[in-house]
């Protein structure tokens, strides 16, 4: 190897920068991976939380942990539409109504997930796209899951 590098200036650089395209394909799809799976789980879980508040809603015994689990979805999408409206605020109104939209029809994590994983430049933004999302999944997890899964054992115990 020390002879092709000494007779061949330029194969040290060539194999590093190799190296260097490697290991970024390699990091860029696993993040890819990463976010997608995610936004995926993400979005089964809200279907989910919609599916268990409707069958609970159904049933007298159950009818109260349905309200608890409604109230922190409502609160959920209340707080992270002041995120969203405050990330977008320099956008035209019909951006920012299309920002709500992708809050409110549960596909903000697929939205979120396809911006980090393009790296999609947003210079009108105030936050980076994965700040954004991971922001917004630690608002989901205090105001939602964890709430919303209490309410749910709280069923379970009760049989």
């Amino acid at each position: 190897m020390n002879e092709i590098r000494d007779q061949f200036v330029w194969f040290e650089g060539l194999l590093l920068l190799i190296a260097k395209n490697q290991h970024s394909l390699e990091n860029n799809l696993g993040l890819k991976l990463r976010v997608y799976g995610g936004a995926a789980l993400s979005i089964t879980d809200g279907m989910t939380d919609v599916f268990v508040t409707v069958t609970y809603w159904g049933d007298e015994t159950t009818r109260g942990a349905a309200q608890g689990i409604l109230l922190c979805l409502v609160f959920n999408f209340l707080v992270q539409s002041v995120v969203v409206f405050i990330q977008n605020r320099k956008l035209p109104p019909a951006q920012q109504i299309r920002e709500q939209i992708h809050l409110f029809t549960l596909l903000k994590p697929a939205v979120d997930a396809y911006r980090v994983a393009t790296g999609i430049d947003e210079s009108t933004r105030i936050m980076s796209p994965m700040t954004e999302l991971m922001f917004c999944k630690g608002i989901e997890l205090a105001t939602e899951a964890v709430p919303g899964s209490v309410f749910q054992v709280g069923v379970g115990w009760r049989g």
